[in-house]
């Protein structure tokens, strides 16, 4: 019976370590401006001030509109982005975004005033990337 006991507690205290540790890998999400570029510049890859999680959006005119998302993340111990396309002629404000996994988000892109979203999943690891809808 104690050694029952002393498994179960053993078994309790792994099992929330795990918890844990797989919900902060997670656990990054936050909501950003879109900086609409489609008249300017948009802004290079920097990966000196950006960390693993950051993630950038940007209303983009590229063989039509639509919005560009950066993602950075880090593979083999070196920070990389990645970038996806979704063309879309909609007007939104905000970006709302919530980490999956290491390599995939789920972007929601958020009108403030009409209150309509749009939602889809980016992904890249390596030489790839891609976007789900």
């Amino acid at each position: 019976m104690k050694i029952t006991k002393a498994l179960l507690s053993v078994m309790a205290i792994f099992l929330a370590f795990y918890f844990i540790a797989c919900t902060s890998i997670h656990a990054q999400k936050g909501e950003l401006e879109i900086l609409d570029v489609r008249t300017t510049k948009e802004p290079a890859e920097n990966l000196q001030v950006h960390n693993p999680y950051d993630v950038e959006v940007f209303r983009i005119r590229f063989m039509g509109e639509g919005y560009k998302v950066r993602y950075y993340q880090k593979e083999n111990n070196s920070l990389t982005s990645h970038e996806a396309m979704y063309m879309l002629p909609d007007e939104y404000d905000k970006a709302i975004y919530n980490w999956t996994s290491d390599t995939s988000l789920i972007i929601r892109l958020h009108n403030t005033k009409t209150k309509q979203e749009k939602k889809f999943e980016v992904f890249g690891y390596g030489s790839t990337s891609g976007i789900r809808d």
